[in-house]
């Protein structure tokens, strides 16, 4: 039977995931058979960004639907590398957030590939002061860094986040004190200045 077009805040059942659009979309790219291995097109992240969750204002459905393929764990977090479109950054974010609004293991995906995470975690910040960003997205964003940020005593979530945050807070110092604290700590002095803080 065809799919009845999806309401914005519905929650559907599984018949409705099964006969889902994005359902029969991750039969084709993620969610195959025993032993077939996905080929990986960027364009499919992008198709479902732009068309299922944009062009749908990030519907709760939608994004539901996503989450029962296993859009992230098989298809966007296999996939990440650094420099990766932010269409394909956003969707980790969204995904990551799905997972928390569910009470669902999180970091268990990430640590699979923990050396990424860093860098991921760069460029949902980076996103989130960008101007292409739309104030929805950014919403989302600040979502995801307060999970982040609430995850600490996981350590490769702590590691990343707290690199975002210790030396760059240095900058709010006053010179004298920055001066005076960083002769103190000359391993940090070095780590500092070439962090291009």
């Amino acid at each position: 039977r065809p799919a009845a077009p999806p309401r914005r805040g519905f929650v559907p059942t599984k018949d409705d995931l099964e006969a889902d659009k994005l359902t029969q979309l991750a039969r084709e790219h993620w969610a195959l058979e025993a032993g077939k291995e996905a080929s990986f097109d960027p364009a499919v992240v992008e198709r479902v960004y732009e068309e299922e969750l944009r062009k749908h204002d990030f519907a709760l459905n939608r994004i539901m639907t996503l989450e029962y393929s296993q859009y992230l764990e098989k298809y966007l977090w296999p996939n990440y590398s650094e420099g990766t479109s932010d269409a394909h950054v956003m969707s980790i974010v969204f995904m990551t957030n799905e997972k928390f609004r569910e009470q669902v293991p999180v970091w268990d995906t990430f640590e699979t590939r923990r050396d990424l995470f860093p860098p991921l975690l760069s460029a949902a910040w980076g996103l989130h002061f960008s101007d292409k960003t739309s104030h929805r997205e950014r919403a989302i964003l600040i979502r995801f860094l307060i999970q982040c940020f609430q995850s600490l005593e996981n350590v490769m979530v702590r590691t990343a986040c707290l690199s975002q945050v210790a030396l760059p807070l240095w900058t709010h110092l006053s010179s004298g004190r920055l001066e005076l604290e960083l002769r103190s700590a000359p391993h940090l002095d070095k780590k500092y200045r070439t962090k291009g803080v």
